[in-house]
């Protein structure tokens, strides 16, 4: 499972839309849409061919039928294939775009030419969905230079005039960027307050990690994109606070959150990107781990052992440590099973009298 400190234009907003609408069922229903759009692009393509304003000479018709026919195999490759990652969805908005300009720019005439750009304007709708602003911007700035440049050409070679093709350029623009745009606006206000929703529904407001119900999705999410052949073992760690309620009595709750949040600042500190860390009860924690190599297991025990025990400067608060770790299968494990383990380990550091590790040997 490897991990990058940038986060890719439209990545996270690929991502969220997509569990969204895995969650609703609808999403086989938008993959059958989408085949259905391009081999309905495919077919009136083929029309197009049989049309006065269509591509004239041969070179022009074979190139025309050339990128109809890359819509027909994109269009089964959205039927026969699962839904696609984000580097999937990308290559096909760029695919889209150059197709529709091409094809755009192999018609006879300049009316034409303006009318397939409104095409484009269904990739806006795309883009805007599943990829956000970023993405969008970038595609309205290609199709806007399209319906400038097919625009010039007339203009410049003597085919029409502005305000001859002014009737043509309106709606273009209007389907092409504005559309997206106004679509693409009302969607980041519903995905910004579902995330908001979704944050206070995840997360321990307390210390800001995931609550139980955040760890299960996330945990749930990462199995999903786990690989076989990138993953071979998972690690977790639960993590109690020594005599907690003592620590409560004796200072006060105000003593016992700040010793919770400084737990949890330093799993945050201790832990990689892809690394999944909660609060799952008044005072444990859990973090899971997952990694290439058998030896990020001895890195994250020795992280465990240098960040969460002999806390300089709490004399009064300690934590125990239980680990245990599972080889995985096809990228996948048992998680339910390594916390039990883990969490009879954290038991057994308590036994020793707290402040300790204790690793869990495989059964």
């Amino acid at each position: 499972m490897t991990t990058t400190g940038r986060i890719l234009p439209g990545k996270r907003e690929f991502e969220f839309a997509t569990a969204a609408v895995r969650t609703t069922g609808y999403l086989p229903f938008l993959k059958y849409g989408i085949c259905a759009l391009c081999l309905s692009m495919a077919a009136l393509g083929l029309i197009v061919q049989f049309h006065p304003m269509g591509p004239h000479g041969l070179t022009a018709r074979v190139i025309h039928g050339a990128v109809l026919s890359t819509a027909v195999v994109v269009g089964v490759w959205w039927l026969v294939r699962p839904w696609p990652r984000y580097r999937g969805a990308i290559a096909f908005v760029v695919w889209a775009d150059v197709c529709i300009i091409v094809c755009a720019a192999l018609t006879s005439t300049p009316q034409a030419r303006l009318c397939a750009t409104i095409h484009l304007g269904l990739i806006g709708v795309f883009a805007a969905f599943l990829l956000g602003w970023r993405i969008l911007g970038m595609h309205c700035v290609l199709a806007s230079s399209a319906i400038v440049g097919f625009t010039a050409w007339a203009v410049v070679s003597g085919q029409a005039s502005l305000f001859d093709l002014f009737i043509y350029i309106a709606p273009a623009v209007s389907s092409v960027v504005v559309l997206p745009v106004v679509m693409q606006a009302v969607i980041e206000a519903g995905r910004h307050s579902i995330g908001r929703v979704t944050v206070q529904a995840t997360r321990d407001p307390l210390t800001g990690l995931l609550n139980r119900r955040g760890m299960d999705a996330a945990v749930r999410a990462a199995a999903s994109t786990a690989s076989g052949d990138e993953v071979v073992v998972a690690a977790v760690a639960v993590i109690d606070v020594d005599r907690f309620k003592s620590l409560n009595d004796e200072h006060g709750h105000d003593v016992g959150d700040a010793a919770l949040q400084d737990i949890a600042r330093r799993l945050v500190a201790m832990i990689r990107p892809v690394d999944i860390a909660a609060r799952i009860g008044g005072d444990e924690f859990l973090v899971i781990a997952y990694f290439e190599h058998r030896s990020g297991v001895d890195s994250f025990v020795d992280r465990c052992t240098a960040n969460l025990l002999h806390r300089k400067g709490n004399e009064n608060v300690s934590t125990s440590v239980g680990i245990a770790c599972q080889p995985t299968v096809d990228g996948h494990v048992d998680v339910d099973e390594l916390v039990r383990r883990a969490d009879s380990a954290m038991y057994r550091a308590k036994r020793r009298g707290g402040n300790a590790v204790v690793v869990s040997a495989p059964d």
